[in-house]
């Protein structure tokens, strides 16, 4: 199917929801997140990395995800945060810290 065919508008849709739920206090059981960036690991744009910071009672999280595209990186941590298959680690930077 061509990339941008109907299932991959609906792929991105339901990140785009899955952002909405899991970045909102009233809606998320778990983590809350509150920064989601996405970047180039290269020049060539071949590698994609999204990395998602979140919060809970027990602080500040960060997690990553990889992709060789863009849209694949970011809908690839949605489905993985649906999962609950991203590897949480403490926020070394945290909100209002120097770093």
């Amino acid at each position: 199917m061509d990339r941008y065919g109907s299932d991959w508008f609906k792929r991105v849709g339901t990140a785009v929801c899955l952002l909405a739920h899991y970045g909102s206090p009233a809606y998320s059981k778990d983590k809350v997140i509150w920064s989601l960036s996405l970047k180039a690991r290269e020049p060539s744009h071949e590698s994609w990395l999204v990395v998602g910071k979140a919060y809970d009672d027990n602080g500040f999280f960060v997690a990553f995800h990889d992709s060789d595209s863009a849209d694949g990186a970011i809908m690839g941590f949605m489905e993985r945060l649906k999962r609950n298959d991203l590897k949480w680690h403490e926020d070394k930077y945290p909100p209002g810290s120097e770093g």
